[in-house]
C-alpha cells in the first residue's frame, strides 16, 4: 500500500513555538503559553492541521489570522471556534474573491481537489483591532495593524521571545499587491517601514518560504517599494505588473491604478 501523503512538516523554533509548514510553502506559527496556545494562521486546508497541533500539545488553542486570504484561513475549519481576524477583513466580498484566486493559483501549481479533506467545522470569525492582547499565560502576544497586503493585515508581536509574525505583508519571494482588496504600494511600504521599527526589538517571521527573515531583507524590501513609486521600468505577469528592481529578494507583483495611496490615506 502507497504510504499517506503528508501535506504537513513541523519545526521546532525554540523550547514553546513551532513552525508548521503546508506543502512546503505556507507557513503556520504555534506558540505555546503556559495556559493557552495560540496557532497564527491555518494554511489553505490540504491535509488536518488540526492534528498536527494536537500532536504538539494539548492546551486550549485560540487561532489567529495575520489576514483572510484563504491560503492562512483555509485550515481554520479544523477548530470548532471562531478565528481571529482584523475587523478590516471581516468583508466577505474581499475574501471570496481572494479566496477564489487562491485556489485556482493554488490548484494549478501543486494540489488536486482530493487534498482538501472535509472539514468538520465552520465556526466563522471574531473581529480583532490593532493593540489587541492574547494572554497564554505567562507569553502575551500582541496585535499590530499593518493594512498593505489586505486592509486587514496584522502582525502578531510575541512579547516573550521577541518575535514578530508578520504574514504576506514581509516575504522573501513575491509580494502580491495585485490581489483583490490589496492596499496601495505606498501603504504596502508604510507597513513594512513600521515592521523595520519593530525589528529592533523583534525577530520577522513571514507566512511563506523560509519563515525566518533578516533586517536585510527588510530593508531591500522598503527600498524596492520606494524605488517602485518613481519608476516604470517593470513588466507584465499573470495580467499586472512586478517590479524586481535593485538584485535578488522579493518580487513586487502590483496593480498599475494601486501604486499610490488616495490622498485620504496617506500620511
Amino acid at each position: 500500500m502507497a504510504e499517506k501523503k503528508s501535506w504537513h512538516k513541523t519545526e521546532q523554533l525554540n523550547e514553546d513555538t513551532w513552525r508548521i509548514i503546508e506543502g512546503d510553502i505556507i507557513s503556520c506559527y504555534l506558540l505555546l503559553g503556559e495556559e493557552r496556545a495560540m496557532l497564527i494562521d491555518t494554511g489553505n486546508g490540504m491535509g488536518n492541521i488540526g492534528a498536527q497541533v494536537t500532536a504538539i500539545t494539548d492546551l486550549p488553542v485560540t487561532v489567529a489570522l495575520t489576514h483572510r486570504h484563504c491560503d492562512h484561513a483555509g485550515g481554520r475549519r479544523w477548530f470548532p471556534f471562531p478565528a481571529h481576524v482584523h475587523e478590516a477583513d471581516m468583508t466577505i466580498i474581499g475574501a471570496l474573491a481572494s479566496c477564489g484566486l487562491s485556489s485556482r493559483v493554488l490548484a494549478a501549481k501543486w494540489t488536486t481537489s482530493k487534498d482538501f479533506l472535509k472539514k468538520p467545522y465552520n465556526a466563522g470569525y471574531t473581529a480583532i483591532t490593532d493593540g489587541a492582547e492574547f494572554d497564554l499565560g505567562g507569553r502575551v502576544v500582541r496585535v499590530i495593524s499593518l493594512p498593505g497586503h489586505t486592509p486587514g493585515s496584522v502582525a502578531y508581536l510575541d512579547e516573550k521571545h521577541k518575535m514578530l509574525f508578520g504574514g504576506d505583508n514581509i516575504m522573501g519571494s513575491e509580494i502580491w499587491l495585485f490581489v483583490p482588496g490589496a492596499l496601495s504600494v505606498e501603504e504596502w511600504v508604510h507597513a513594512v517601514e513600521r515592521v523595520r521599527e519593530l525589528c529592533d526589538e523583534y525577530t520577522p517571521y513571514s507566512g511563506h518560504g523560509a519563515g525566518l527573515l533578516t533586517v536585510e531583507q527588510i530593508d531591500l524590501l522598503i527600498r524596492k517599494g520606494k524605488a517602485l513609486m518613481e519608476t516604470k521600468r517593470n513588466r507584465l505577469f499573470r495580467g499586472k505588473k512586478t517590479y524586481e528592481g535593485e538584485g535578488g529578494g522579493a518580487v513586487i507583483i502590483y496593480n498599475p491604478a494601486r501604486i499610490h495611496a488616495k490622498k485620504k490615506n496617506r500620511r
